[in-house]
C-alpha cells in the first residue's frame, strides 16, 4: 500500500511540473483537440486503468489483473480468452521508471495515430476493429511463445501480452504501408521507405530494450504487414 501511495505521489508531482504543463500546452492539447471521443476514452482510461488496479492490488493482490488481462499461455489454458481482446488496454505503467515513460509515449502515440482510423470507421466499427486486431495479434504471439516454450524457453509459458503498442503499430504499418513507394523521415536523422520504417522502428525499440526481441512487436508486425497485403480493409 505504501508503494501504491508513492507512486502516486510523484504521478501527481510529475503531471503538475511546470516543463511537463509546458509539453501539455504546445503538443498534447492540440492532439486532444483533434482526438474523437473513443480515442479520448482510450487516452484517458488507459493510465487511470493502471492506477486503480495498482490501487486494488493493495487489498485484493494480483489475481483480478492476472483474471482480466493475463494474455499468456498460462492464463489462455485458465480459460480466460477475453484477455485475447481485451488486453491492449491494460499495461503495468508503474511497475519501473523506463515502464512509465514508455507507457507516455504509448498514449502520445494514441493521440497521433488513433483519430484519423475513427474518424474513418466510425467509433463503433473502430473499437470493434481494436478488439479483432488485438485478437489476431495475440494468436500471433501466443502461437510464438508456445514455439520458445516447446524449445528453449519455459518460462515462455507464463509471459503475457499487454498494452497498446501491437494496436498502435498495426495502425502505424496500415498507414505507411497505404503509400508503399513513398518515405518518411526517420526523428530527422534519415527517410525511410514507408515499407521498412515499421521494421526500423521495431529495431530502435528493441536496441532500446537492451538487444533484446520484443516479440509483442513482432507479432504486430506479422498482423500489420499481413493485414495490409491481404487487403482486409475490404471486410
Amino acid at each position: 500500500r505504501h508503494q501504491a501511495q508513492r507512486l502516486l505521489q510523484i504521478f501527481v508531482r510529475l503531471c503538475t511540473h511546470p516543463l511537463v504543463n509546458g509539453i501539455m500546452g504546445n503538443i498534447i492539447y492540440p492532439l486532444w483537440a483533434d482526438c474523437p471521443a473513443l480515442t479520448r476514452v482510450v487516452v484517458v482510461g488507459y493510465p487511470a486503468l493502471s492506477l486503480s488496479m495498482l490501487l486494488l492490488q493493495t487489498f485484493v493482490g494480483m489475481w483480478l489483473v492476472e483474471f482480466l488481462f493475463d494474455c499468456s499461455i498460462n492464463g489462455l489454458l485458465k480459460f480466460h480468452p477475453w484477455s485475447l481482446f481485451i488486453s491492449a488496454f491494460y499495461r503495468n505503467m508503474m511497475s519501473g521508471g523506463f515502464a512509465f515513460l514508455m507507457a507516455l509515449f504509448e498514449v502520445y502515440m494514441v493521440m497521433v495515430q488513433f483519430p484519423s482510423r475513427e474518424k474513418a470507421m466510425g467509433s463503433t466499427a473502430f473499437v470493434l476493429w481494436m478488439l479483432a486486431v488485438n485478437g489476431l495479434v495475440n494468436v500471433v504471439y501466443l502461437v510464438m511463445m508456445y514455439i520458445q516454450y516447446l524449445t528453449f524457453n519455459q518460462m515462455a509459458y507464463f509471459m503475457p501480452n499487454t498494452g497498446l503498442w501491437p494496436l498502435v503499430m498495426v495502425n502505424l504499418t496500415l498507414h505507411l504501408l497505404a503509400d508503399p513507394q513513398g518515405s518518411t523521415s526517420f526523428w530527422g536523422l534519415a527517410q525511410i521507405p514507408n515499407k521498412w520504417y515499421p521494421l526500423a522502428l521495431v529495431g530502435i525499440f528493441s536496441l532500446i530494450n537492451g538487444f533484446r526481441i520484443m516479440w509483442d512487436f513482432v507479432a504486430a508486425l506479422i498482423v500489420g504487414y499481413g493485414y495490409a497485403y491481404a487487403r482486409l480493409d475490404r471486410f
